[in-house]
């Protein structure tokens, strides 16, 4: 897991926003909106889980679209991302609105304290590599409180002709989106689940299975609320 990645530190510089919500329209007053929206919907689906409001991290955070309404309901908030300039942003917007966020980037230790809560809304099927993905979710589940829960979505759909047609195209050829980096890396449900296992987490609930946006709500193993 390297501290930063250029083409997401390219993507920063060039349109933050976007980058963060690829169904961005320039409207910024929309973009924090959504961005309050889907921060209360996660918290809903994670309440019924939740022992505790010591404190959340997000993996992904972009410039704190989620992270800033969700620090709001814990005493501690931090933001992991392989982008500088968005962790700078981060540190902005946030100061903005009187919200002091820590943020960190993947090689940092933002695992060194428990969580209550730890989410990823999207970012993880940006990652190809299989080896980072796995490391982000083995610490993910060592920075756990015992009773804390996990909530990361991933795209489960299978990998049809089109989508590996669509890798194998050149980038100029496609819409920003779905060029290098940008585009989304489908994992079958079955793979996360070991990997899951493996690090000693279970799933105790899911939200739209074989999906692009299957979420799973996870928790510590042998641990109850």
């Amino acid at each position: 897991m390297t501290t930063s990645e250029p083409i997401w530190e390219q993507f920063a510089q060039e349109d933050p926003l976007y980058y963060v919500d690829m169904a961005h329209d320039g409207n910024p007053e929309r973009f924090w909106a959504e961005g309050r929206k889907s921060a209360r919907d996660l918290l809903a689906r994670a309440k019924p889980h939740l022992a505790g409001n010591d404190a959340v991290t997000e993996i992904g955070c972009g410039v704190g679209r989620l992270l800033i309404p969700m620090a709001q309901h814990f005493r501690r908030a931090s933001g992991v991302d392989v982008a500088p300039t968005m962790l700078r942003l981060l540190r902005k917007y946030s100061r903005a609105r009187g919200v002091e966020i820590h943020g960190f980037l993947p090689e940092d230790a933002w695992d060194a304290h428990l969580n209550d809560l730890i989410y990823s809304k999207i970012v993880f099927r940006h990652i190809a590599e299989r080896s980072v993905l796995k490391t982000y979710v083995a610490r993910i589940a060592d920075a756990l409180q015992p009773t804390g829960i996990a909530v990361l979505d991933f795209d489960t759909r299978p990998k049809t002709i089109p989508y590996r047609l669509r890798n194998q195209m050149p980038d100029l050829l496609l819409p920003r989106a779905w060029r290098s980096g940008a585009r989304g890396t489908r994992r079958s449900s079955g793979t996360l689940r070991r990997w899951f296992s493996e690090c000693g987490l279970d799933v105790i609930e899911e939200r739209a299975p074989e999906s692009g946006a299957h979420e799973f709500i996870l928790r510590r193993g042998g641990t109850e609320a």
